[in-house]
């Protein structure tokens, strides 16, 4: 860990790292941040720089899920096309100013059946999912989805650079899905 992981914890490359994203009504229906609860800032805080945010470190990535429920299948037009808005706002490390940046999330980017997503993709996803079954979501009965689907989802995304340390996620959670007790609130 002290040779891999060291410097991403010891390196800050952004402070105060806020993320924003506004759902185009036009679109969406309903949406849903999965986990972060505990992290959210306040709409009007987001480009104040005096509230604290995260650190991120050199090498680390941040991703948010979001179950989102469009108003139809497949958006259509300029307006429609666009699904949400995504800000980053941050501080470079002995800065004291904000520094934000927008990209829009569009209907090109959605992918319909966990396969077309990236092994990443999969994996986050299967992460959030069992991250949801192990607090008792309501949503995964409403879904379908169970934790060994979360695993299996999981186990397809743990290939590539990360893939020793997706297998042991797997490998640590696998004993959920074979009826091990699970914690409750």
């Amino acid at each position: 860990i002290f040779v891999d992981n060291l410097t991403g914890t010891l390196q800050v490359i952004a402070k105060d790292t806020k993320i924003q994203v506004e759902m185009n009504p036009d679109v969406v229906a309903s949406y849903r941040l999965i986990g972060y609860e505990n992290r959210d800032v306040a709409d009007r805080d987001f480009r104040n720089d005096k509230v604290d945010a995260g650190e991120i470190g050199a090498g680390h990535t941040v991703t948010a899920l979001y179950e989102v429920q469009l108003k139809t299948d497949e958006p259509t037009g300029d307006i429609a096309s666009t699904i949400a808005t995504v800000r980053v706002r941050y501080k470079e490390p002995k800065g004291e100013r904000g520094i934000e940046t927008a990209a829009t999330f569009t209907s090109s980017a959605l992918h319909h059946d966990t396969a077309q997503l990236s092994a990443d993709g999969r994996f986050a996803a299967g992460i959030g999912l069992v991250a949801e079954a192990l607090r008792h979501s309501p949503h995964m009965d409403r879904l379908g989805i169970g934790i060994g689907d979360a695993l299996r989802l999981m186990e397809s995304g743990a290939v590539g650079p990360f893939a020793a340390e997706r297998k042991e996620a797997v490998r640590l959670i696998a004993p959920l899905v074979e009826g091990a007790p699970v914690a409750r609130r």
